[in-house]
């Protein structure tokens, strides 16, 4: 699997993919990329100017971020081709776009979340062997990074992170309509990430903005001119990402595949 970001003129202009076409390109963030620091509704793309990367935000506007600026969110992309024999679900949503799920992630805050935290405090709830990262370069010491694990916690059949929330996001909105409390512990649902699929152009990417909280590249700079294949954002998203998103069923399918191309 590679993964990448879009570029610019494939979500703006006359000849974007025809999901933003009928769509137009704002993105929500998930709960999860919110409480890692998401603003604005800011996305990523490829595309690299003189003053940083352009960011996509809210519903009609782009702008020049800086690269090390971790408020902006990523919404993956990926061949479609590559991932289609592994997708469930898949149905056309209201505006002609089909959507599709592939892998799992960190998502939606627990409508139960006072339960759940007295479920954890009194340890109630299983600890898995799984976890999920937030990797980011250590600024002047690349290539060595920081980073912070969410462990994965079972409990009434359900999967589950804990995140605790900065008291600068008092008074922010869940997706769900709640008011976020600062420095106060949520946890938040692993749940299928939604893909748009443009089958013409042999692309997908994810419905909502699913983290933020990493950084495009290392700052070197007050500005940098980035590409993204040399980005740390690359590494990120084909190192990390990639393999925290799989299910069970997907390490199943490469083994069985693994084990098939030996013999």
């Amino acid at each position: 699997m590679d993964f990448f970001l879009l570029r610019l003129d494939q979500i703006k202009g006359d000849n974007c993919l025809s999901i933003f076409k009928k769509m137009g390109y704002g993105a929500e963030y998930t709960d999860f990329a919110m409480l890692l620091g998401g603003k604005n509704r800011e996305w990523w793309t490829m595309t690299p100017q003189s003053y940083g990367p352009v960011a996509i935000q809210g519903d009609d506007y782009s702008t020049c971020r800086a690269s090390w600026d971790i408020s902006v969110g990523v919404r993956p992309a990926i061949k479609y081709s590559t991932i289609s024999h592994l997708c469930k679900n898949g149905k056309q949503n209201a505006s002609g776009v089909t959507e599709v799920e592939f892998g799992e992630y960190p998502c939606s805050v627990d409508e139960e979340n006072d339960s759940l935290y007295k479920a954890y405090y009194d340890k109630k709830m299983i600890l898995t062997d799984k976890n999920y990262k937030i990797v980011n370069p250590m600024v002047g010491y690349e290539p060595a990074t920081y980073i912070t694990s969410y462990p994965v916690y079972e409990y009434n059949g359900k999967k589950y992170i804990t995140i605790e929330s900065a008291q600068s996001q008092q008074g922010n909105l869940f997706t769900n309509g709640n008011k976020v409390k600062g420095q106060n512990r949520y946890f938040l649902r692993i749940e299928p990430i939604v893909w748009l699929v443009d089958e013409e152009a042999d692309l997908a990417v994810t419905n909502n903005i699913v983290f933020a909280g990493v950084m495009f590249n290392a700052m070197s700079g007050y500005y940098e001119y980035d590409e993204f294949e040399e980005s740390f954002m690359k590494k990120f998203l084909n190192k990390t990402f990639a393999k925290d998103i799989k299910t069970p069923e997907m390490h199943i399918y490469e083994e069985e595949h693994s084990s098939h191309r030996k013999l």
